[in-house]
This record gives structure tokens, sequence and C-alpha cells, in this order.
């Protein structure tokens, strides 16, 4: 891309609108890596056993008398989960000395490049991933239908209605709103914001709580499937690890007249397989 040096020049910066990450709270599983060398690793989940009635009656004919008498043992199961860091991300920029030093209004400085990098680019890329992940694990609930006003909070219940069911804690809870659908739910007439959206929320930009549940609203393009309206998940269920996120900014030495900016990111999203219940989808009909 082209280097532009003014011969007049405005001292503020034209920056690109940015979001901080919106995804975080969606994703604080816990999980231990032990003796880990490589970029995989595996997850276990035990199986729970069925109860079954406990009997009294004695089997004489059978070994020891006892029979049907008793406890009957059945062999214990767990699952195993693999994960594997599919996500290795760089960037790397230079910059000329002389550019710099002629491109006063600080849009070739080093720090400045390092924060648009950060903001424009790797911190969506994030949140796009890992919201692509949620979406693949999660179940439509629901009917495919068109997002009214009219029928928004009817929808959001019956996703909360159905983590219920699925035995999904309340507290926790988290739904990932698109843009659009939240102001069809805050226009919908059954909802009432104001008792629960409070002057606090409503300051701090895209956070809010309706029924106990944080509510994330994140630009509509974060979807990877443009028909989900709304994610709902718990906290717990899922896990975005990251590791490896190394970035740097100095001067170039014997191998050139600038300054760098670089940075690689290795990350990676999963839900948990047992937690998977947690992740329930709101489709349109689109």
């Amino acid at each position: 891309m082209a280097i532009n040096l003014p011969q007049a020049y405005s001292t503020i910066l034209d920056q690109a609108f940015t979001l901080k990450s919106v995804t975080g709270p969606a994703f604080k599983g816990k999980f231990e890596v032990v003796g880990g060398t490589t970029n995989v690793f595996k997850v276990y989940s035990v199986t729970s056993q069925a109860m079954r009635d406990y009997t009294t009656q004695k089997n004489p004919g059978a070994p020891g008398g006892v029979g049907t008498w008793g406890f009957q043992y059945q062999q214990a199961a767990n699952i195993e989960q693999t994960v594997t860091a599919t996500q290795d991300k760089y960037f790397a920029i230079p910059i000329d000395k002389a550019d710099a030093k002629f491109s006063k209004d600080g849009s070739l400085d080093a720090s400045e490049w390092m924060r648009a990098q950060m903001e424009e680019q790797i911190l969506p890329m994030i949140d796009k991933y890992n919201i692509s992940k949620l979406i693949a694990a999660g179940t439509v609930t629901g009917t495919t239908v068109a997002s009214t006003t009219a029928t928004a909070y009817s929808r959001f219940q019956g996703l909360m209605v159905a983590a219920t069911n699925a035995l999904v804690p309340s507290t926790g809870r988290v739904v990932l709103a698109t843009a659009s659908w939240y102001a069809l739910l805050k226009q919908d007439p059954t909802f009432t914001p104001a008792s629960e959206l409070t002057a606090e929320s409503r300051r701090s930009g895209n956070y809010g709580r309706i029924d106990n549940t944080l509510v994330i609203e994140v630009p509509d393009g974060y979807m990877s499937d443009p028909k989900i309206d709304a994610i709902l998940t718990h906290e717990s269920a899922a896990a975005a690890p990251r590791y490896l996120a190394d970035y740097n900014q100095g001067e170039f030495k014997e191998a050139a007249s600038g300054y760098f900016v670089n940075g690689r990111v290795v990350h990676e999203a999963f839900v948990f397989g047992k937690k998977a219940t947690a992740v329930r989808l709101l489709k349109n009909a689109a």
C-alpha cells in the first residue's frame, strides 16, 4: 500500500471506529493442560450412570447367594474431546525512518500502527472466530421465522426455557445478540427494558442484562451465519485459549533504516462437549 506524505497535514488522525473484544464474557470455561508440548490437548468428561431400582430379593442359586440383591456394578466410562490450535496468524509492517520523520502527523508512528492493528484487525478476528465456534456447536431453538418487534422477546424467552430444561444454571448465562435483532427486542411492546437496562449499562455501550442474563450487542457481520440473530450460552460452556500473543515494535539496526511492527497470535476456541446443550441459537428466515 502506498505511503502518503502530505505537505500539509492535520494534527488529528483519521482513525477507524473500533470495538474492544466482545466475546470474553462468553468464554470463561476453565481447563488445564498437563504436560502439554504440542498444539493438541484432550479434555475428558465423566459419563454418569442412570439410577436403577434397588432390590432386596435374593437369588439363592447365584454364586454367593446374592444374585439380584444389592449393588449391580456397571463399567465406568469417560468421554475424550480433542482440541487442536488451528489459528496461527501474523502481521509484519516495516516503516522507513525517513518516511516516519517526514510524516509528522503520527500516522507512521510504530505505536499508532500497533494500536490500529490490535483494534481493527486482531480483536475482531478473534471475536468472529469465537462466535463461529459457538454457532457450529449450538442447537437452533424454536422455529426459523422472520424477526419482528412482535416476536423478539417471546423468542428470547424460548431460548431461556430451552436452557433451563437442559439444566443450564441461570447465573452465568450470556447472550450475544446482533445489533439488528437487539433493536427489535427493545421495540417489542411485551419487553420493558427500563427495569433492567440500567443507566450504567446504557452508558457502557453494548452490555446490558435481561432476566439476569448478560446481553452483549455485536455487529451483525460478526455472525458466521447471517441468519443467526442471537446466541445464548453459559460463561463456563466454552473456552478460548490464546497459546501465543507475541507483539513487537522497535527500530531496525543493521538490517534497515527504519522501524518494525510485528506480531503473531496463535489461538483457538471450543465448546466443552458435555456443556454444548447450553449453546442455543436463534435463527431467522431472512
